[in-house]
């Protein structure tokens, strides 16, 4: 069965397969060979007859980020606050490069709108060809347009 790693701890893999998350271990193959298993993986594994199953061989991957730690990744949403902390664009630039050397898209979330204006934040990173998204968590402000913008995507939040 193929699925995609979406977690791990302790050698347990959460994989998911056909909606449905199997607890997998990996593989004496995998294990023997050295190979470092991350979330995003696309791999393939036999159920046991329990449900959980085993890793037998993981595909090769499309990029990898190193922090977080995660494969295959189609998108980097990065996120600052726009006050309450005040935004860092050190990190935030950081990232950007990490996804762009990666080959990943790269979009920034700046939340908390409703403390302050985003339009300075969203402004920089929109202007350099970002796609940026003011979000307030706390009423849902925004929160749909980033959900249709994931959709169908691997994203992993950083910032």
């Amino acid at each position: 069965m193929t699925g995609k790693i979406l977690k791990e701890k302790k050698g347990l893999y959460n994989v998911l397969a056909e909606g449905k998350e199997f607890p997998c271990r990996a593989g004496s193959r995998i294990r023997k060979e050295g190979v470092r298993l991350l979330a995003g993986d696309n791999v393939l594994f036999e159920v046991n007859s329990d449900g959980s199953g085993f890793i037998t061989e993981a595909e090769p991957r499309r990029n990898c980020l190193i922090r977080p730690l995660v494969a295959n990744v189609d998108a980097l949403v990065i996120v600052a606050a726009v006050c309450s902390p005040d935004p860092y664009l050190f990190n935030i630039d950081k990232l950007t490069v990490t996804g762009e050397l990666s080959g990943i898209e790269v979009a920034v979330a700046v939340n908390k709108c409703d403390l302050k204006s985003s339009e300075e934040l969203v402004g920089i990173y929109s202007r350099v060809g970002y796609k940026c998204f003011s979000l307030c968590a706390a009423d849902g402000r925004g929160v749909e347009e980033l959900k249709v913008y994931l959709e169908g995507k691997t994203a992993v939040f950083a910032g």
